[in-house]
């Protein structure tokens, strides 16, 4: 809602609560145009090659990023093999500031994302 209010600030409680209507009705029912395409895509392309493609794509990104933690991280390192998903869960060890390696990556325009961006148990 902070698009409505961004962009309609000034408009009154009436209009409001009708565009909120509207936006529920079209967040909860997708058109048939986008429909329509995505059946005609399914017909015609064969989609599973692209899965394929994509699982080939991440699990080489996977190799190289595991390779990269063994061969340039500290040997203390820990790090998880993941079964799924698209992250690999590591800890540094206690001298070293995950901030600065976040500032290194984003120069290379790759990026991390820190334990609190994640539920990990061990908060708990």
């Amino acid at each position: 809602m902070s698009w409505v209010s961004n962009r309609l600030g000034n408009c009154t409680q009436k209009i409001l609560s009708k565009y909120v209507l509207l936006k529920q009705g079209t967040d909860l029912h997708t058109s048939m145009l986008p429909q329509v395409l995505i059946d005609l895509y399914f017909r015609e392309y064969d989609y599973m090659d692209q899965v394929k493609q994509n699982i080939d794509l991440y699990r080489d990104r996977l190799d190289t990023m595991l390779n990269s933690i063994q061969t340039y991280f500290p040997k203390e390192t820990q790090y998880s093999l993941p079964k799924g998903g698209m992250f690999v869960w590591v800890e540094l060890p206690e001298h070293l500031d995950a901030g600065v390696l976040l500032e290194q990556t984003l120069k290379k325009r790759r990026c991390l994302c820190s334990r609190f961006c994640f539920l990990s148990k061990r908060w708990w």
